[in-house]
């Protein structure tokens, strides 16, 4: 009977592992078919999800069977469970038939209870199947993921470049600014130095001009010496001739007159020559002002051509006193203005050929830096042109990009209209799953009532047994406490018996030594030999009676009687009463030996059936325990129904969601292609 209710509690937690596999296979199933049909965005073909969408209405039919199998095998096992509890510990004192009966029951549910294993074995399969249907619905979500990643990461490139068109349209903007910078300073450069050659050329025109002039002036002297050699020859015949120098007196008055006309003119020329001079000054501080790091080198020149000058010019002075001294003794007051015009304007050249050669060397060196900036801004230009050609080039990949991602797009909308229709096949198949799942939840309030009633009574009965069964081990054990004392107190009272009986044996034999020590010598001789002798069989005798059993201590009083019965009569009766007293002392010690014996079997019997009973009371408490589980995990199963329930109307809002998305950005997409090839073609072009 132990074993059979051992069995019936295997099968239980077989019952119970059903139900909690069942339960979320239940649950697990909804949310594949929710799952798959909210996320079924194109990566499976429509054929593949029909068919597992009739596996999972196969797979639910299933689930309902085996449901209503395992309950009425539940109910099964829950009557032979009564009947049995019912039956309880003394099923060996009942009826054999009914003994039989149950074992039969017990062993056709062994039989069902191996059945429901192997349809847990088919549910775990169903539990494996599931799992891998859940794994292809990870992958359908990851490839979701994937293609809203792409989407994302299409729309930070579209960001990014955004960006980029911008900074380098700003960068364009920038370097065309600054070519036409360029440009004008370079236009302006050009003209600048347009100008200056023409002044360089005026300039040059009139030094030569003023070197003609000097060559002339200097065959005039040359010719005007000869002429004072020739005077110096003819000064004998200048009194004669007084008339013609009077006349050659008023001619040189009207040349001075023409020279102070021409010093006029002069005047006004440097003037003009200033004005030239202030403006190329002041054209040369902005160049010294653009050129402020080539100062030093630039006065170290001027200070080198200073003293170059002040050596020519010490030179010049030299000759000019040579030729002073000269014209002084020949003809100071003709050669003495024609000097100083000729002194002037060699000061006038040396000054403006030392400012032409400063304007020139600045000019040169603006042309260099302006041609420098120019060969940058040339380059900046190409490199700018290269990269406006990258850029055609990029927008060329990314038109084919966002065409690619609008191909992608239709082929995403098409699997969103798939999966819109998918949608409501599965929501019309979660509308059926809601309708089963109601029945069953009705169901298991029913079964949940049942079993808390049948908790209750199994609570009531098992509290009832207990309580019997612990009066009887109380009844059991005082029993044993009793039969105990009473044991004690027969082996105390034998103890007792057997040492009384020792003593008057003692006695006996003392009494009996004493008689005989008291005939002749040939009597003493006869029974007892020598003198010697008769001390060592008193001792002989006392450590046979201590060693030997109640037999040989009869047949030493036989000897002992027969040896002397007419001396000691009363003796032997006393010995023969000792020892009925003894035999009975004996049996009664037997038989409290077999009842101590009996009443340790009945303990151990007792205590065996309290180990059984309190065995059994941890396995309702176990299955009680169960109850509760299965009602916590019922509890659990509800709410991940409705947690998943709730999931799919966030999947269903989702997909709206990313077609709505989904449009925006391909609006968003041709209106920003848009923007940007009409931006572009007038650039490029």
């Amino acid at each position: 009977d132990d074993d059979d209710d051992d069995d019936d509690f295997e099968y239980d937690e077989d019952d119970a592992g059903v139900l909690e596999a069942s339960l979320p296979q239940e649950s697990t199933e909804d949310s594949l078919t929710r799952d798959s049909a909210s996320t079924a965005s194109g990566a499976q073909p429509p054929d593949n999800v029909a068919v597992l969408q009739q596996a999972l209405v196969q797979r639910e039919r299933q689930l309902e069977t085996l449901m209503v199998e395992l309950n009425n095998e539940r109910e099964r096992v829950v009557e032979l469970q009564s009947a049995v509890d019912s039956s309880g510990g003394g099923s060996s004192l009942g009826n054999p038939q009914q003994v039989r009966e149950l074992e039969r029951r017990l062993h056709r549910a062994q039989q069902e209870a191996a059945e429901g294993r192997e349809a847990s074995v088919k549910l775990a399969a169903f539990m494996e199947e599931s799992q891998a249907l859940a794994i292809k619905q990870s992958e359908l979500e990851q490839i979701t993921r994937k293609a809203r990643g792409e989407l994302r990461g299409v729309q930070s490139e579209r960001d990014e470049l955004g960006k980029e068109n911008e900074i380098l349209r700003e960068r364009i903007m920038e370097l065309e600014k600054q070519l036409r910078m360029m440009q004008q300073s370079e236009h302006q450069s050009k003209k600048n130095l347009s100008a200056v050659q023409v002044q360089s050329q005026v300039t040059s025109g009139r030094l030569a001009q003023l070197e003609d002039d000097l060559d002339i002036a200097k065959e005039d002297a040359e010719e005007k010496a000869a002429i004072i050699e020739e005077m110096r020859q003819e000064k004998k015949g200048l009194a004669a001739r007084l008339a013609t120098l009077s006349e050659e007196k008023q001619k040189l008055a009207r040349d001075l007159e023409a020279e102070k006309n021409r010093a006029a003119e002069q005047g006004r020329l440097e003037g003009g020559w200033r004005e030239k001079e202030l403006f190329l000054i002041r054209s040369n501080e902005e160049l010294r002002r653009e050129s402020e790091r080539r100062d030093q080198e630039k006065m170290e020149q001027v200070n080198s051509l200073q003293l170059e000058l002040q050596q020519l010019r010490r030179r010049a002075q030299k000759a000019e006193e040579e030729v002073e001294g000269a014209a002084t003794t020949l003809v100071q007051e003709a050669t003495a203005p024609l000097l100083r015009q000729i002194r002037a304007m060699r000061d006038d050249i040396e000054a403006r050929e030392q400012a032409w050669l400063q304007t020139e060397g600045a000019l040169t060196e603006r042309a260099a830096a302006a041609e420098g900036r120019a060969r940058k801004a040339e380059s900046s230009r190409a490199a700018a042109e290269q990269r406006c050609l990258s850029m055609a080039q990029r927008l060329s990949d990314l038109q084919k990009s966002l065409a690619e991602a609008e191909a992608e797009k239709d082929r995403l909308s098409h699997a969103v209209e798939d999966g819109r229709k998918k949608l409501a096949a599965a929501e019309r198949a979660t509308a059926s799953a809601r309708g089963q799942a109601r029945a069953a939840e009705d169901s298991l309030k029913v079964e949940r009532a049942a079993s808390v009633e049948l908790e209750q009574r199994v609570r009531k009965e098992t509290a009832e047994r207990v309580h019997e069964l612990e009066a009887s081990l109380q009844k059991s054990r005082t029993e044993v406490s009793t039969l105990r004392k009473k044991s004690r107190n027969l082996l105390q009272q034998a103890q007792e018996a057997s040492l009384k009986a020792e003593q008057q044996r003692r006695d006996l034999l003392t009494n009996s030594a004493k008689l005989y020590s008291s005939p002749s010598p040939s009597q003493n001789l006869a029974f007892h030999g020598p003198s010697g002798e008769s001390d060592l069989i008193v001792p002989d005798l006392s450590s046979a009676d201590s060693s030997a059993g109640p037999e040989h201590r009869s047949e030493l009083s036989q000897l002992s009687s027969g040896s002397a019965s007419t001396a000691t009569g009363s003796s032997v009766m006393h010995v023969e009463r000792l020892k009925t007293l003894s035999r009975r002392q004996a049996g009664e010690i037997d038989a409290l030996r077999r009842q101590l014996d009996s009443a340790v079997i009945a303990r151990d019997a007792l205590v065996s059936e309290v180990n059984d009973l309190v065995s059994q009371c941890e396995g309702l408490r176990s299955r009680a325990d169960q109850t509760q589980s299965m009602e916590k995990r019922l509890t659990k199963a509800l709410r991940k129904n409705e947690v998943l329930l709730e999931m799919l109307g966030e999947k269903t809002e989702e997909v709206e969601g990313l077609q709505q998305d989904i449009a925006e950005v391909k609006s968003m997409y041709k209106h920003e292609i848009a923007s940007l090839m009409s931006k572009l073609v007038p650039e490029s072009k």
